[in-house]
């Protein structure tokens, strides 16, 4: 089933207020920090993925990798399989607050994972029955960063992207609101005017289906 970027962002808006609430019923209790949202973004951009690339087989959720190779061990958010191998690996960060500043370290980083790991076998645990799991990583394999929302990122966070995408190619990096007044989590404003004040990136979501479905990535489909 097809999920637009605005059902996404919608949701995770949703999730955000479900997380100021506790999770037991009760007129006594009130909470004053939030749950965690990032885990449940988690589960609903693997879910936009899986309903906007059909020839995705199974998606990894939160799933730590080790590879034998450089004795690497790394904890993707979301591991994208394809035909028996990851073809992309994604991490999510609801805005970059702070740490605006170390994305061209986070973005180096995961390209040398890439680097020592395309072409080779990794393995990862059954989250249910924690058996052994082994997996090749194919030789177009990329790992991605996904950041919600620009707000708290500060002024120079564009700045940082570009230096990214110029450093870093081949790197994926995408920004999917551009909003600098509104935040997913903000406060005192209703959900639906918030979904149409948000500035929704449409043009990254299209790009992250794009590049997963390129023909390298989709040995089995045939491009016309």
């Amino acid at each position: 089933m097809f999920m637009s970027p605005e059902e996404f962002i919608s949701s995770i808006i949703n999730e955000y207020t479900i997380a100021r609430k506790p999770k037991i019923s009760n007129t006594k209790l009130s909470r004053g920090r939030s749950h965690s949202v990032s885990s449940v973004a988690e589960d609903l951009f693997a879910e936009y993925l899986i309903n906007n690339d059909p020839e995705i087989e199974s998606i990894l959720i939160d799933q730590p990798i080790f590879s034998q190779y450089g004795n690497v061990r790394f904890y993707p958010d979301i591991t994208v399989i394809k035909n028996d191998k990851v073809v992309a690996f994604f991490d999510l960060k609801m805005d970059m607050g702070w740490k605006r500043d170390g994305l061209l370290e986070l973005v180096g980083k995961h390209q040398k994972v890439i680097k020592t790991i395309k072409e080779n076998i990794v393995t990862y645990k059954n989250g249910v029955t924690k058996e052994k799991q082994y997996i090749m990583i194919s030789p177009s394999c990329t790992y991605n960063i996904v950041i919600i929302s620009t707000r708290n990122s500060g002024i120079k966070l564009s700045e940082y992207l570009q230096k990214s995408h110029t450093i870093f190619p081949s790197a994926g990096v995408y920004v999917l609101c551009n909003s600098k007044r509104y935040h997913p989590n903000s406060y005192g404003v209703e959900n639906d005017y918030l979904i149409k004040n948000l500035e929704i990136n449409n043009l990254e979501f299209k790009k992250i289906i794009i590049n997963l479905r390129k023909p390298s990535n989709n040995p089995k489909t045939e491009v016309v």
